[in-house]
């Protein structure tokens, strides 16, 4: 008989030792909304009875979803990473079972399962997110930088600046402030009401002066939206049918692992994946574009990562 996704949440539950199981119980009890989880009922949960609570509050995908990201949450990435992997290979095998279904239930069924893997690994690229602010240094003179380096626009005047070797002094564009050399971070930048803006990190070493390419051979691995259309910048470029309008992208990278992800927050939906070998430091990087007239004057926003749903 195959596992089912209960078994699997419990299998990674009692994976857990006392002190483990204990935190993971903490961590639950200060994420449940209204109460579904009172301290004097879930601390004396086994993992069995932990397991099928989260079930009948979150239904199977929503606890798996739960599961995955408290355990990131206090650390438990191996634990989660192995859950993650049992559903993926669940998925799979499914795949090779009950031959004489209908063909379009077996349709809706691997999108279903594809719709929850992604979630999945959208809850799991959240867990890691990071403060990121914006540096001055760089921003193009026409930028207008917040004092609190978490929004920036294009204004109408070229400002007087020092042409500094980190400012982009043709494209308007601006770098995160800290770089990335290990590790894995998120961040969310929202995008409401622009028509036009650019999104993804960049190598420290690429051209800042003068015409520049935005390529992954030139250390660019970022997303736009230009005339109402989304596209990836490869090359050639990679037209992206989004099926809804991202109002804020999360960012995720997996500086070891080699990728550069987008997400459409709202939707929890993946945009676009980049494979890459980080050779030196990375940054942020924002395009808000130029205001067009008016038409595109609001500012991308760098906004702090809610708590998982």
């Amino acid at each position: 008989m195959s596992s089912t996704i209960k078994d699997h949440i419990i299998h990674s539950l009692e994976s857990l030792d006392s002190d483990r199981l204990k935190r993971f119980k903490d961590k639950l009890i200060d994420m449940g909304e209204g109460g579904k989880f009172p301290r004097a009922e879930v601390i004396n949960y086994d993992a069995i009875e932990l397991a099928t609570r989260l079930i009948a509050v979150y239904q199977e995908h929503g606890a798996v979803k739960k599961t995955i990201a408290i355990l990131r949450g206090i650390h438990e990435n191996k634990v989660a990473s192995d859950l993650e992997s049992k559903i993926e290979c669940d998925d799979s095998s499914d795949e090779d079972e009950d031959d004489d279904e209908d063909e379009d239930e077996e349709d809706e069924s691997s999108k279903e399962k594809d719709k929850l893997l992604k979630q999945l690994q959208f809850e799991s690229a959240r867990t890691n997110a990071v403060d990121v602010t914006l540096d001055p240094r760089t921003a193009h003179p026409s930028l207008i930088v917040s004092r609190n380096g978490k929004q920036v626009r294009h204004g109408d005047i070229r400002q007087d600046l020092p042409d500094n070797p980190e400012r982009f002094t043709s494209c308007v564009d601006v770098l995160g402030k800290d770089g990335i050399t290990s590790g894995r971070h998120y961040w969310e930048v929202k995008v409401k009401n622009k028509s036009a803006w650019t999104l993804g990190v960049v190598r420290e070493s690429i051209k800042r002066k003068g015409q520049i390419t935005l390529s992954p051979e030139k250390g660019f691995w970022t997303v736009w939206l230009r005339k109402g259309k989304y596209e990836a910048i490869t090359t050639p470029s990679f037209d992206l049918p989004l099926t809804m309008k991202p109002r804020k992208v999360g960012v995720y990278v997996d500086y070891e692992g080699g990728q550069v992800s987008f997400y459409n927050v709202e939707e929890e939906s993946h945009i676009y994946t980049f494979t890459c070998n980080f050779r030196e430091k990375i940054y942020p990087f924002f395009g808000p574009c130029t205001n067009d007239g008016g038409k595109n004057s609001a500012p991308l926003i760098i906004t702090p990562v809610s708590p998982s749903e």
